[in-house]
């Protein structure tokens, strides 16, 4: 019981809110290098493309987690009721 609330409440609105900072934190990313990109004084820079990469993955990774602890949940709460 305690397994499904942990799953149920708290990771579930832990990696949920980790989707949303490290959304965030990726349109920031794209921002910065679209803004490079249309700047006509500077190329993009590659540190802007290494951003811009690594908020991707990042953001990729925490929904991921998310999508794995929903099946989880749907998992569990299967086996709990057929028991």
């Amino acid at each position: 019981m305690r397994a499904k609330q942990w799953l149920q409440n708290e990771q579930r609105t832990r990696l949920e809110a980790e989707v949303r900072r490290r959304a965030k934190e990726l349109e920031q990313a794209q921002q910065a290098l679209f803004s490079a990109r249309i700047a006509s004084l500077r190329e993009q820079s590659t540190a802007e493309q290494t951003l811009f990469h690594r908020a991707r993955r990042a953001f990729d990774e925490a929904q991921e987690k998310l999508r794995t602890l929903k099946k989880w949940n749907r998992e569990l709460t299967a086996a709990w009721t057929r028991s």
